[in-house]
């Protein structure tokens, strides 16, 4: 089965649409964190959204550091 949210009762700063992103549940902040994704036309996101659970208030998870971080493999 399919599992799906219904985004039109959540408010705040929406995500666009995607697919592929990362989902985690934050069980300290009662949060769900999305990253990244990917859109139409091979659009790769890089973003972080969090959504308050309780609220369903969305937001964007913008880091406070101004340098690009590169992890290898």
């Amino acid at each position: 089965g399919s599992h799906a949210m219904d985004l039109n009762k959540n408010i705040g700063t929406l995500p666009s649409h995607r697919s592929n992103s990362s989902l985690h549940y934050d069980h300290l902040n009662n949060q769900i964190v999305m990253f990244g994704g990917g859109g139409s036309n091979k659009t790769r996101f890089n973003s972080i959204h969090l959504l308050d659970w309780e609220t369903k208030i969305w937001s964007e998870f913008l880091p406070k550091c101004k340098s690009k971080i590169y992890l290898e493999s």
